[in-house]
């Protein structure tokens, strides 16, 4: 009964959460945008963090985008991403990569 209880315990732990990532540990080593589609490529730079997913925001001819991380995997995964976001957005002028507090931005791609 107590043995079952601390694997109950356990298993509860160890249970990936994820997290929005703090943009400042987040490098972007690519950033394409065309009519079809955006794409970024880049990771963590933490190396206990690993990349998990991502949701984008877009307002005011804007693109914010978080990256979702976790400490804990039972899957094979790294810090290491390449999104490709189909382009629905019109007239698109910036793309920030945003933390949870919504004025931690990091700018990674801006039209010319």
């Amino acid at each position: 009964m107590i043995i079952g209880f601390f694997i109950v315990i356990i298993g509860i732990m160890l249970l990936p959460s994820f997290s929005v990532v703090n943009p400042e540990i987040i490098y972007i080593s690519e950033s394409k945008v065309s009519e079809q589609s955006i794409s970024l490529t880049g990771g963590i730079i933490d190396s206990a963090s690993l990349y998990k997913g991502y949701k984008v925001d877009y307002r005011d001819h804007t693109l914010y985008v978080q990256i979702q991380g976790s400490l804990l995997s039972l899957q094979k995964s790294s810090g290491e991403f390449h999104l490709n976001i189909k382009n629905e957005y019109k007239d698109l002028h910036k793309i920030y990569i945003q933390g949870s507090d919504q004025t931690k931005l990091e700018l990674v791609w801006e039209k010319k």
